[in-house]
């Protein structure tokens, strides 16, 4: 079946959807999410991809990222070209650099080069970013003020083309515990 990011419809413009405010944060390797380590149900109708089920191995969970308040979101940009459409997503977060636990969390799902996301938006709703082709990093940056203790943490930034919008996850959040390894 055809969805309008994949038939030609004619010409279209580009479109960025911004979803500001998230109350969480996971990533997983892709490898992860794509291999052996994960079962992963789900539709597809119209570029709208509902995962109703997913399954992971004990040692390949979420990862849980602290990040600094207010300070993590994510765009979909709708992209057409001559020869594709697509849905370029961007994660943009600042992690709470207060512990060096969460700083060796975010340094190894880095060395990863591609990730999922998992995020709850302010609305309770759960998605999956980069499902269909992983996220990878793009340059961050370490901040810090004059003042000691004026640390403003790491500012992440992860992109990928995706065909569709984020996955909505509409699993229990029961089911979805059971795939995030927590702090």
């Amino acid at each position: 079946m055809a969805n309008f990011l994949t038939s030609g419809i004619g010409n279209t413009s580009a479109s960025t959807f911004e979803m500001g405010g998230l109350n969480f944060l996971g990533l997983l390797p892709y490898k992860d999410f794509v291999g052996k380590h994960a079962v992963v149900q789900g539709t597809e109708s119209n570029s709208v991809i509902a995962i109703s089920g997913m399954s992971l191995t004990t040692d390949h969970k979420f990862v849980e990222i602290g990040f600094v308040e207010g300070q993590a979101s994510y765009t979909d940009a709708y992209t057409p070209s001559n020869t594709k459409r697509f849905m370029e997503l961007t994660l943009n977060a600042t992690v709470d650099t207060s512990g060096k636990e969460a700083i060796d969390r975010v340094h190894n799902l880095l060395l990863q080069r591609k990730v999922v996301a998992l995020v709850q938006r302010k609305n309770g709703k759960w998605y999956v970013l980069g499902q269909s082709d992983g996220l990878v990093p793009a340059p961050g940056n370490a901040n810090s003020g004059a003042a000691r203790g004026d640390d403003s943490g790491i500012t992440l930034s992860f992109t990928g083309g995706n065909r569709g919008f984020a996955a909505e996850v509409t699993m229990t959040d029961i089911e979805i515990e059971a795939v995030i390894d927590r702090l």
